[in-house]
Order: C-alpha cells, then structure tokens, then sequence
C-alpha cells in the first residue's frame, strides 16, 4: 500500500484531496467525496472505492469531513475491478486517469436535484 500511496498521493492532493494512507477526502460547495483505498482479501489486488455525501440532505448527524467514511456516504462507486499492489506504469497511469475523470465529472452546481443525478451518475454509477 506504501508504494501505491505515495504514487497516488501528489495526485490526489492536486486536484483537492486531503488525506494520507488509505483514505483521502475532498469539501466541494455541498458535497463531501471521499476516495478509499481497499486491500482485496483475495489476493495482491486493492479496490478504490468513492463515495460522495451531500452535506444538505438531512441527517441524524451531521457528516465530518475530517472523518466521514466511504461506505457512509449516500452515493458509492468502485473505480474500476481490482488493481494489483505493485502497479506498472501504465497501470498506474490508467487508474489516474479514471480519478481525474471521474473527479473532474463531479458537479459543481448547490442544492439542486440535477447536481444529485450528475453527482450519483459520474461518481456512483456502475
């Protein structure tokens, strides 16, 4: 995981993440996104999981952006199958590729119904 994270890491950062290790988070107008590195149980392969979470959908609580989890954001996706640990170059260019697109993709637009549909359609679809 070291070695992917400090691949991936600059990445993230440059396009708003916060975060280090295995889970990276990213305050955008109402939403929250988080971006989560999986290790697969069956094998030397990792999963990255995104989920984003409006923040004005009414809640029980309210979510923090400094800790709020991947599986308890409202809308999820899975970038890709698997990736193997120790990632070619192309591999790697390939998954970062799929991040910045799928990030890029993400609306910008406040609270409306269009900007949930776009959020749940480029972060969340399968």
């Amino acid at each position: 995981m070291r070695d992917v994270a400090k691949k991936i890491a600059p990445v993230l950062r440059e396009i708003g993440f916060r975060g280090s290790g295995q889970t990276y988070r990213k305050v955008d107008d109402d939403f929250i996104f988080v971006i989560n590195f999986q290790g697969s149980r069956w094998g030397p392969n990792f999963y990255v999981n995104l989920g984003a979470q409006p923040t004005f959908i009414p809640d029980e609580r309210s979510p923090d952006p400094e800790v709020l989890k991947e599986y308890e954001c409202v809308l999820r996706r899975r970038v890709g199958s698997d990736w193997p640990w120790d990632l070619s170059d192309d591999q790697f260019e390939s998954l970062k590729e799929e991040l910045i697109i799928i990030v890029g993709s993400i609306p910008r637009s406040r609270h409306s119904a269009s900007s949930i549909s776009t959020a749940e359609e480029s972060c969340c679809s399968t």
